[in-house]
């Protein structure tokens, strides 16, 4: 199944159950990582936890892009 360009589909698979979301516009990059952060809550992640390694991780990424 196709969606239209200024949709984005993001669908979450665990334990046999299916959450669905859709986004009706074209987010910018911080709108996009905060609907990754709330995917990552509805899944049953601790937002202490999520909002922790969302910073690691993007701390280490830019570190490893900025060295090459």
């Amino acid at each position: 199944m196709m969606i239209e360009s200024n949709k984005i589909k993001i669908v979450l698979e665990q334990h046999s159950q299916i959450k669905t979301f859709e986004f009706d516009y074209d987010p910018s990059t911080r709108e996009l990582v905060q609907e990754m952060y709330f995917l990552c809550l509805a899944g049953g992640h601790d937002k202490d936890n999520v909002a922790s390694a969302m910073y690691e991780l993007g701390s280490q990424l830019t570190e490893d892009y900025d060295n090459g």
